[in-house]
């Protein structure tokens, strides 16, 4: 990280790829409707193809909107993130678990 950090004897901060998905899916989230569902869904996709941490994109997602919400959504929030994590890690389709927490969240933020 520091490498990519270090451009032109500065260091420079350095955003990851998870994060600007991550990022993209809270927009995406705020106002879900079907004509942005489709680039959603091919978001998701990517994400699961380049191999992305799920469960850190949980950890993301709840790091952008935790600010943002009132304080009885924000324990939903844990336990939602909770419950996927769990799902992940026994089940065998991490992108329909990570779908399902997108969704919960979504209902919060709306």
């Amino acid at each position: 990280l520091l490498e990519l950090s270090y451009i032109n004897k500065k260091f420079k901060n350095y955003e990851f790829n998870e994060v600007k998905y991550c990022k993209k899916i809270i927009k995406y989230l705020k106002n879900l409707n079907l004509d942005n569902y489709q680039k959603f869904k091919e978001l998701l996709y990517d994400m699961y193809v380049a191999d992305y941490d799920l469960v850190e994109c949980c950890k993301i997602i709840i790091k952008e909107i935790q600010p943002s919400i009132k304080e009885k959504n924000k324990f939903k929030l844990i336990e939602f993130a909770c419950e996927c994590d769990v799902n992940i890690k026994k089940g065998n389709k991490p992108p329909i678990h990570f779908e399902k927490f997108l969704f919960q969240t979504a209902s919060i933020l709306s």
